[in-house]
């Protein structure tokens, strides 16, 4: 397959992107001028998780569940079949007894006849009763009614709540009533954004607590014997441990939550500058240190663990390290303190790990690439939209933009590291580090991978001598749609680079094949395949088009 000539154009714009990042690190190292001395490091780790942080909405549940008395007494319950109704009439007509609402939704008065009531407040169904005797007793006659009994019904409340069972309660109870009859949502795994009332085999309505939580909306249900409400199972959620007017477990849907969606919820302490993200992990949690600008576009996964705080230490940053270091990993530096200050503090062990190889993840570098990425999307995404499709085309291009629909929702998921690759000919420049930074330190790795457009994606031992070409025969070859031609190669240190299939591979080298295209069929290949090129280069992920 050869490559086409388009290719280059796509090519060239990602290697303007990938100098962005390189030009970063060249300029902090430029700016530094004079060294400053670090300050001595210390430690950053956070409080210890409160084990008594709930979710948010579990406070709705500690009040006492309503009794059938305070249906009685609230002038906005509606009359329901079955309610007993207290009817008293004196002066020209005495009276005096207790009238049932029947199937049809009306009370029986004798010499008066029926009067529709079911569905009304007490208010206007006593206004109801008044006109009705009126009209039969015009003279010196007066009517009192109230309700004396309301008629009981029974909900079946399961899924997540402490107590599954079936409850008694009326019609006019609320949701929320028949939950904390049932002892509440289960804290550990009941969702507070997922409840369903079924009756029958049918979702009559849905409810999110966040809603109520924060805007006081709640729709309103008439509840009937037989219905059943299903707390459903947790949502993802994010714990805010500190520095917040709500410090609680926070469920969002989907598999990410925007840092700017928990600042709204969570409602951080007036003057927060800064939040840190602990992550938990295979080796161990990572500690990802933000200004409160970059938190608000930062995603957030299920697990995380968010302390907002006030740094007050404008002379001092915080860094961390990942990778193959062992003991502290997070320190507190002076302002304008360099990576190799720091590395003269840290101990690195040379025989399991790679300290020519290290590099650095930026907040703001990610923020960059994502809004260059966004901003490509956005311009495929019209692109294929304002095409023409009429006449003979009009199947195909209809074809075509569901394809990249489909594309931009998955490019658009992507997270970048924010990769600054430092190293080159052997040797690491030095650069002033910048509040947050995660300084990678990887591991020697005899392993080399390969995934992508080939048929079995696997991990191989790597052999000296050994080319692209022959990984690739190692993992079944290509598939149909893979490009022969030209391989994405990512490095230990960070820095990615297109290989063709004679080169030879380093260890601890990352192949990616990625589709071939020659855009004959598909106008908008070239742009696909650009930002799928983008994607594997910057973010190690594969975006197929």
């Amino acid at each position: 397959m050869t490559m086409p000539s388009m290719l280059l154009a796509a090519l060239a714009g990602l290697a303007v992107t990938l100098m962005a990042s390189t030009s970063v690190a060249q300029q902090d190292a430029a700016g530094r001028g004079g060294e400053q001395p670090a300050s001595a490091p210390s430690e950053e780790t956070g409080p210890e998780q409160n084990t008594r942080i709930e979710p948010f909405g579990a406070s709705l549940f500690r009040a006492t569940p309503p009794g059938p008395g305070s249906a009685i007494t609230d002038p906005n319950r509606l009359v329901s079949f079955g309610d007993r109704i207290l009817l008293r009439i004196w002066g020209a007509q005495q009276f005096e007894n207790l009238i049932m609402v029947d199937a049809e939704g009306n009370v029986f008065i004798p010499e008066v006849g029926p009067v529709d009531v079911a569905g009304k407040r007490m208010s206007e169904a006593q206004a109801s009763i008044k006109a009705a005797v009126r009209d039969v007793y015009r003279d010196n006659v007066s009517v009192y009614a109230t309700l004396a009994d309301v008629n009981p019904i029974s909900v079946y409340v399961t899924g997540n709540v402490a107590h599954p069972g079936r409850f008694e309660g009326t019609q006019s109870d609320t949701v929320l009533d028949y939950i904390i009859k049932a002892g509440g949502i289960h804290p550990a795994s009941g969702s507070y954004r997922d409840v369903k009332i079924k009756r029958d085999t049918f979702v009559k309505a849905s409810y999110d607590f966040y809603e109520f939580m924060k805007n006081g909306e709640m729709a309103e249900f008439d509840f009937r014997t037989g219905d059943t409400i299903i707390v459903d199972d947790r949502m993802p959620s994010v714990t805010v441990a500190r520095g917040a007017r709500n410090t609680n477990i926070f469920e969002f849907p989907g598999k990410r939550l925007s840092g700017s969606a928990l600042i709204e919820t969570a409602d951080p302490q007036p003057g927060t500058t800064h939040a840190l993200v602990r992550r938990p992990g295979q080796d161990g949690s990572e500690d990802i240190y933000l200004r409160k600008a970059d938190f608000a576009s930062f995603d957030l996964q299920d697990g995380d663990e968010v302390f907002f705080t006030r740094d007050a230490r404008s002379d001092t940053v915080s860094v961390a390290l990942k990778g193959a270091v062992e003991g502290q990993k997070n320190y507190a530096l002076k302002k304008g303190a360099s990576l190799k200050q720091l590395l003269s503090f840290v101990s690195i062990d040379p025989s399991v790990a790679l300290p020519k190889a290290v590099h650095i993840e930026r907040a703001s570098v990610a923020a960059k690439q994502k809004r260059a990425l966004d901003q490509s999307l956005r311009q495929l995404q019209k692109s294929a939209t304002t095409r023409s499709r009429t006449g003979a085309t009009a199947t195909i291009r209809a074809n075509e933009a569901r394809m990249v629909q489909g594309f931009v929702e998955t490019a658009s998921q992507v997270t970048f590291p924010g990769k600054i690759v430092l190293s080159r000919g052997g040797e690491v420049s030095d650069i002033i580090l910048k509040d947050g930074d995660r300084i990678v330190i990887p591991e020697k790795s005899d392993v080399v991978t390969v995934s992508g457009e080939v048929m079995i994606s696997n991990a191989f031992v790597f052999e000296p001598g050994l080319r692209v070409k022959d990984y690739v025969a190692m993992a079944g070859g290509l598939t149909a749609n893979g490009d022969d031609e030209r391989f994405i190669v990512n490095h230990p240190n960070g820095s990615s680079e297109i290989l063709s299939p004679d080169d030879r591979i380093r260890n601890g080298d990352e192949i990616i094949s990625l589709p071939g295209m020659d855009g004959k069929g598909f106008a908008l290949a070239k742009e696909m395949l650009g930002i799928a090129y983008q994607v594997a280069m910057t973010a190690n992920t594969i975006v197929s088009p």
